[in-house]
Formats: structure tokens, C-alpha cells, sequence
């Protein structure tokens, strides 16, 4: 098992553009949960859980970035009180901290883009409630009523 994490950890590491695969993999997985949302579930959980996804896709391109930059440096031949060893560990673990950013970038947008969606099914379930019912009736009044009713059919 171990074996099989080094060899996918190593892969990841040979990637040489983390940031857009980070990217990408964001848009595919968002498109495809949005689609699903769309067109099966109706799930808002499932919708919800988008921001999640560019988060930790953002967080695991970091880590496997920082894992492959200190795999990179050979702590037995470098003097680490060379400044020049230090300056060259910064400058490779530096643009591993860009996936993350991408990360929080993307669940921001998909975060705002939910609540657009949901604004607008609300708005169309106020709709069809004002159609149905009428403006002057409330929903609480009209789940009283509801209530009442059911109250007197089962006595």
C-alpha cells in the first residue's frame, strides 16, 4: 500500500503545470456536480459541497507540491546553514502555495454562483406559491389552515 502512495505521490510530482491540472480537475469536478444537481438529485447538499471540492483540490496540489520540492533537496548534501540551499528550498516551495490560492479563489466563485442559484429557484417557488394560493396568504397561515384540517379529519 505504502508502495502504491510513493508511486502516486511521484506522479503527481512529475506533473509539471499542478496549478492547471488543480484548475481543471476544479472545472470538470464542478461541472459535472452541477450537471448531476441539474439534471438528477436536486440534491442542495450535493451543490453545497462544490466549494469543498476547490478547496482540498487547492490544499493536495500544495501539499504534493511541497512533498516533491523537499524530495528535491537532499538533506545529507546540503549544509543548511548555506543561505544559497535555504534561498533554493524558498524558491522551489513558493509556487506550491499558488494551487492553494486557486483553491480558495474557486470556492469563492462557485460559493457566490450557488447562492445565485438558489436566489433564483426561491424567487420561482415564490411564484408558483403567490399562483397557486394568492399574495395575501403567508406560508405559516397557510400551513395552519393545513394543519386545522387534517386535525379535523382525524377526530
Amino acid at each position: 500500500m505504502e508502495k502504491h502512495l510513493d508511486d502516486f505521490i511521484r506522479f503527481l510530482v512529475g506533473i509539471d503545470n499542478l496549478n492547471e491540472v488543480v484548475f481543471v480537475a476544479g472545472l470538470l469536478l464542478t461541472a459535472a456536480i452541477v450537471l448531476t444537481y441539474f439534471t438528477t438529485f436536486r440534491s442542495r447538499q450535493m451543490l453545497n459541497y462544490v466549494p469543498n471540492v476547490w478547496t482540498s483540490l487547492g490544499i493536495l496540489g500544495t501539499f504534493v507540491s511541497i512533498v516533491g520540492s523537499l524530495s528535491m533537496i537532499k538533506a545529507t548534501s546540503y549544509d543548511l546553514k548555506d543561505s544559497t540551499v535555504v534561498l533554493e528550498l524558498i524558491e522551489k516551495i513558493g509556487p506550491a502555495f499558488t494551487t492553494s490560492i486557486i483553491g480558495i479563489i474557486g470556492a469563492i466563485i462557485t460559493s457566490i454562483l450557488i447562492k445565485v442559484i438558489y436566489a433564483v429557484e426561491e424567487r420561482r417557488e415564490d411564484k408558483a406559491y403567490v399562483k397557486a394560493v394568492g399574495a395575501d396568504v403567508s406560508p405559516e397561515i397557510m400551513l395552519n389552515k393545513v394543519n386545522l384540517a387534517l386535525e379535523r379529519l382525524i377526530m
